[in-house]
Order: C-alpha cells, then structure tokens, then sequence
C-alpha cells in the first residue's frame, strides 16, 4: 500500500501543479488583453527568453521603453498572483 500512497501523492502534486499553470495561463491572457500588440510582442519575447536589447531591436523600441513595459507588467502579474515582483526577474 505505501507505492499506493506515493502515487495518490503524486497524482494530487501533478493536479495542483497543472491547476496552478491553469490559471497562471488565465491570468497571463487576462493582463496580455489589456496591453497593445507592441507591449504584448515586448512581454511575450521576454517569455521566450530574449534579452531586452535583443527585444528592443525586434519591437523598434528603447531598451528603456522595454524595460518599463516589463516592469509595469511585472508589477500587474505580481498584484494579480499576489506575491513580489521579484519573483518574475
């Protein structure tokens, strides 16, 4: 009975896990909505993995616009998931 028991838990940790990016998945189409296409293409590279000069280029904006827009997006995540913005660095 205990690999039982392992897999219930298991079972339990992948459902909390898989409802958790669920509405992490929500929230994150829910705050895109609000933003304009270039904000979206900004917040959506940086997903992806670009570095912000790289993100800058391929948007034709300022390092320092892409910044802002990922931090204020930061900021509306952190609100929204209540923990630090920190947490999305």
């Amino acid at each position: 009975h205990g690999s039982d028991a392992l897999d219930l838990q298991q079972f339990r940790n992948q459902t909390k896990d898989e409802t958790s990016l669920q509405i992490l998945q929500f929230v994150l189409e829910d705050l895109l909505g609000t933003m304009n296409e270039t904000q979206q293409r900004i917040v959506e590279l940086r997903i992806e993995g670009h570095k912000s000069e790289d993100i800058a280029e391929q948007t034709g904006r300022s390092s320092r616009t892409v910044e802002r827009v990922l931090q204020v997006f930061r900021l509306k995540l952190s609100d929204e998931l209540d923990v630090g913005p920190s947490q999305f660095n």
